[in-house]
C-alpha cells in the first residue's frame, strides 16, 4: 500500500501544483487518506524494529535513535499537511482566491509558498528503492526480478518525463501572466483545457528527452530556454541510465539462460549413462 501511495503522490502532486488542478470528489478523499496515513506512519516508525547485522532490534530507545538519525526528518517534511495550511488561510475568507489577495503581497507570497512546499512530499520517492528491495527479497524469482527491473526503468522515464512536462507548463504559465509571449501563446494553447495542456507539455517533454524535437512546440522566453537546456542535460543522464540498465538486465537474463541450459545438459548426460 505504501508503494501505491508514493507512486500516486509522485504523479499527482506535480500535476496539481503546476496545473492548479485541485483534487475533487473521490480524488479528494483518496488524497486525504494518503496524507493521514503518512502522518500516522511517522508514529508507527517509532514502534517498528529494525535489523542490524542480521539481528532484529526491538529496544525502544535504539528504535527511536535509529529512526531519528535516518528517515525522521525526511518523513516529517514529506508528511506535513501543506494543503491544510493553505485551506486554513483561505478559510478566513471563503470567497477569496489568489487574485483577491493581489493587494496583500505578504499573504500572496505565503499562499504561493505553501502551495509549492507540497513538492517536498516528493522526498518520499527516496523510499521507493527500499520498498522495491523488500519486494525482491520476498519473491526470489529471477524472471520476476528481471521484470521488476525493467518496470523500474520504464517508470523512471515516465516519471521524469511527467515532472519535466509539469514544470515546463508552470514556467510557460508564469511567463504568460507576466509578459504574454511564451510557448503557450506561440502554440495557441493559452485558452486550452487542462488535459490538452498536459498532453502538449508531455509531448514536448518526451520529444526533448528522446532528442527528436519536432519543433512545433518550443521554448520562447529566457526562462523556458534555460529549463529546456536543463531538461536536455537530465535527458542525457536518463538515456545513459536506461541503456546501462537494459544492458544489465539482458546480460543477467542471458547468464541465467546459459546456466539453465548447462544444468539441462548435465542432467541429459547423467540420464544417458
Amino acid at each position: 500500500m505504501g508503494l501505491f501511495f508514493i507512486l500516486y503522490q509522485s504523479i499527482f502532486i506535480p500535476f496539481r501544483i503546476c496545473f492548479a488542478a485541485e483534487a475533487e470528489g473521490a480524488a479528494f478523499y483518496i488524497e486525504t487518506v494518503i496524507d493521514v496515513s503518512f502522518m500516522l506512519d511517522v508514529f508507527v516508525q517509532f514502534n517498528t524494529g529494525f535489523y542490524k547485522k542480521g539481528n532484529l532490534i526491538n529496544s525502544r530507545k535504539l528504535i527511536v535513535q535509529n529512526y531519528v538519525q535516518s528517515w525522521f526528518l525526511i518523513d516529517i517534511v514529506a508528511s506535513f499537511p501543506y494543503d491544510w495550511v493553505t485551506a486554513g488561510i483561505k478559510a478566513d475568507d471563503p470567497d477569496a482566491n489568489l487574485d483577491a489577495f493581489s493587494n496583500a503581497p505578504q499573504l500572496l507570497k505565503l499562499m504561493k509558498m505553501a502551495r509549492f512546499l507540497r513538492f517536498l512530499r516528493l522526498l518520499r520517492v527516496l523510499k521507493l528503492k527500499q520498498i522495491l528491495y523488500r519486494i525482491e527479497e520476498l519473491i526470489m524469482n529471477d524472471a520476476f526480478v528481471a521484470t521488476l527491473n525493467l518496470l523500474k526503468v520504464v517508470a523512471v522515464v515516465i516519471f521524469i518525463g511527467h515532472w519535466i512536462a509539469c514544470i515546463f507548463y508552470a514556467i510557460g504559465s508564469s511567463e504568460y501572466e507576466e509578459k504574454y509571449d511564451c510557448w503557450l501563446t506561440n502554440a495557441g494553447l493559452q485558452d486550452a483545457e487542462v488535459d490538452e495542456l498536459y498532453i502538449s507539455s508531455l509531448y514536448w517533454a518526451f520529444a526533448t528527452m528522446t532528442t527528436v524535437g519536432y519543433g512545433d512546440i518550443y521554448p520562447i522566453t529566457i526562462k523556458e530556454k534555460l529549463f529546456a537546456m536543463l531538461s536536455m542535460l537530465v535527458a542525457c543522464g536518463v538515456f545513459a541510465y536506461v541503456v546501462g540498465s537494459i544492458e544489465t538486465i539482458v546480460r543477467r537474463s542471458n547468464t541465467i539462460e546459459s546456466q539453465f541450459k548447462e544444468k539441462i545438459l548435465h542432467i541429459n548426460q547423467y540420464l544417458m549413462h
